[in-house]
């Protein structure tokens, strides 16, 4: 079975474009907050992607701790899409 690895921000682009898509409608947009590349460069260094899962700021971090952030942004993913529906109905 071959593997398919996809970032958090493909994931995104995905839901995004298959939403808009079906609503094909520009009125609709999702926001979707992406704070890891803290100098904006276009790069996450190490140390940015440390301390953006680095939810206690202890200097590690804990398996908690990212599944925490994914559900986060899950969460504000759903939030964004509920509000999508809503409008449609």
């Amino acid at each position: 079975m071959k593997k398919l690895i996809l970032t958090e921000s493909d994931i995104t682009k995905i839901i995004k474009k298959s939403i808009e898509k079906q609503l094909n409608e520009d009125k609709f947009t999702i926001e979707v907050e992406e704070g890891a590349d803290e100098n904006e460069n276009g790069i996450i260094s190490k140390d940015e992607l440390h301390k953006h899962f680095d939810l206690d700021d202890d200097g590690q971090v804990t398996p908690d701790e990212y599944d925490d952030h994914i559900d986060d942004h899950v969460k504000k993913l759903t939030s964004e899409v509920k509000k999508i529906i809503s409008k449609l109905s």
